[in-house]
C-alpha cells in the first residue's frame, strides 16, 4: 500500500469525522463517504471513506457511451497525540478530493509533509532491514547506490541529500521518498497498524 504524510496543527479535530454517518453508499456522482471509523490501538484511528466514481467506455470518434459505476475505497490513519498522518494514496485525484473532504469536515488545514535529513535517519534506521537502493544528491549532480546497509545509508545520509531509498524489512518491501510517499508490500491489517505507527512516531517525536 501507498501513503502520504500530511500534518496539520490540531489533531484532537480530526475526531469530528466519527460523528459522520457511517455509509457504503454514496447519494450523488463523485460524492465522498465514511465507510468506517474505528480506534486501533489507544490514540490510533484507522478510517476508510468510499468514493464514487464512474469507469467510462466508448471510441475515439462517438465518445463516451457507457457508463459503470465504480467505487474505490481510501484508508486514513491518524493519533489522538500527533500531529502526523497517513492518507492512503492510490491516485492524485482521489488523495487531493479525500485531503479537501477531511479539512471541510474538520476544519483543520492540511499539509502535504516533505521528509528532511533527520527524518530519512529517524525511520530507516528504525525500521532497520538491508537496504536495496538509494538514490541521493548533492544539490547539482544525482547519484545511487544499490545492496547497502544500514551503516551505509547513515553516511550518504550525513554528506548528502536522500531522494529516496527502499528497504527488505521482515521479507517486506518498503520505499521511501522525500516528497512524503511511503509504500510497503504488505496489505496484513495487523503490519499496516504497526508500520504507520512507527512512521508517524518518529516524525511526531523527532522531526526538527
Amino acid at each position: 500500500m501507498i501513503f502520504k504524510i500530511i500534518k496539520i496543527d490540531d489533531q484532537s479535530r480530526l475526531k469530528k469525522l466519527e460523528k459522520i454517518k457511517k455509509s457504503f453508499l454514496s447519494k450523488k456522482k463523485d460524492d465522498i463517504s465514511l465507510f468506517h471509523f474505528q480506534e486501533v490501538k489507544k490514540d490510533m484511528f484507522h478510517t476508510v471513506f468510499h468514493l464514487n466514481d464512474e469507469y467510462l467506455m466508448g471510441t475515439k470518434k462517438i465518445g463516451n457511451q457507457t457508463s459503470v459505476p465504480f467505487s474505490q475505497y481510501i484508508n486514513f490513519f491518524f493519533f489522538k497525540n500527533s500531529r502526523f498522518c497517513l492518507i492512503e494514496n492510490t491516485d492524485t485525484v482521489y488523495f487531493n478530493e479525500i485531503k479537501n473532504y477531511i479539512s471541510s469536515k474538520t476544519h483543520e488545514q492540511i499539509q502535504e509533509y516533505t521528509l528532511n535529513k533527520n527524518d530519512f535517519s529517524n525511520i530507516v534506521n528504525r525500521l532497520g532491514g538491508f537496504i536495496k537502493k538509494i538514490e541521493y544528491s548533492n544539490g547539482e549532480d544525482d547519484y545511487e547506490k544499490g545492496f547497502s546497509s544500514i551503516e551505509d545509508f547513515n553516511v550518504i545520509n550525513k554528506d548528502y541529500f536522500i531522494d529516496y531509498v527502499s528497504l527488505n524489512n521482515n521479507e517486506y518491501f518498503i520505499s521511501i521518498y522525500k516528497s512524503g510517499k511511503v509504500s510497503v508490500s504488505n496489505s496484513d491489517e495487523d503490519y499496516l497498524i504497526d508500520f504507520a505507527e512507527v512512521i508517524v512516531d518518529e516524525l511526531e517525536n523527532h522531526s526538527i
